[in-house]
């Protein structure tokens, strides 16, 4: 199955849009990470406890984010697989 990914230019494709997904959602929550710590940190001049919350909202939104590009992936890897069979059915 891993030669006709060379010779296979839709197999080809979908796997480097998997990989463009992979990278898209680690630099977003890299951002969202970066951003919400100085968020949080500029907030706890006027409430002691806001890093906390901040803390815990990003915990949240980045598990919802992690769970929604598992999807995302799972999507993806089904097609390709899916596409494989078609094209390269088993020999019995």
């Amino acid at each position: 199955m891993f030669g006709a990914y060379f010779r296979d230019e839709t197999l080809w494709r979908g796997k480097m849009v998997a990989l463009a997904s992979e990278l898209r959602a680690t630099l977003y929550e890299l951002g969202f990470w970066m951003a919400a710590l100085y968020v949080g940190f500029a907030a706890s001049n006027w409430y002691e406890g806001a890093p906390l919350f901040v803390g815990l909202a990003i915990c949240v939104r980045t598990l919802f984010g992690y769970l929604e590009e598992v999807q995302g992936r799972r999507r993806i890897d089904k097609d390709i697989e899916r596409y494989f069979d078609e094209i390269y059915p088993p020999r019995h």
